[in-house]
């Protein structure tokens, strides 16, 4: 009797472990996908508060048109101040995340994924693999590094160079 009831209370921890990763799991893909929806909805309260607010995150990106390093809230939260003032139209676009590699732990989480930017009218305009480490906060998920490699392709540069200037515009 005894065995019995320690097989239903492992096989019941492993499906309790399991049902709370794909929990966290979820969640993290929620966090990642509020801070595209944030971006082009050119809404700084919201991308505020889904970032970390202290000098140790990072963001970056590399791709044809060059790359960029950022470190620190206060940098970012400059950067998207000014950004949705000199550009307050929405974008109308939308990032599509898929193909996911998530690793969560107690108190942060990584993901690996990929990320199409459609607009309305093209259709795609970029791809990237994008790399984000979250930290859980009171509870919620936020970003505390997110870095983006452009693998949309290289051979027509000016082509991209254009698409970019329309991606952030």
């Amino acid at each position: 009797m005894i065995a019995v009831s320690s097989i239903f209370l492992l096989v019941g921890s492993s499906y309790k472990e399991k049902a709370d990763i794909n929990k966290e799991e979820a969640a993290v893909k929620a966090a990642i996908q509020e801070s595209s929806d944030a971006y082009h909805a050119r809404d700084f309260n919201r991308m505020s508060a889904i970032w970390v607010h202290n000098e140790s995150i990072v963001r970056m990106n590399a791709g044809p048109g060059g790359s960029n390093y950022n470190q620190g809230w206060k940098g970012r939260e400059t950067f998207y101040k000014k950004l949705f003032k000199d550009y307050p139209e929405l974008t109308g676009n939308r990032e599509v995340n898929s193909n996911y590699n998530i690793k969560v732990y107690s108190q942060s989480a990584w993901a690996v994924y990929d990320v199409v930017v459609q607009n309305k009218t093209d259709g795609q305009i970029r791809v990237a693999k994008h790399t984000s480490i979250l930290e859980k906060i009171k509870g919620q998920w936020k970003l505390a590094y997110l870095s983006t490699a452009l693998t949309s392709p290289y051979e027509n540069i000016n082509k991209n160079l254009e698409i970019s200037a329309t991606y952030h515009k």
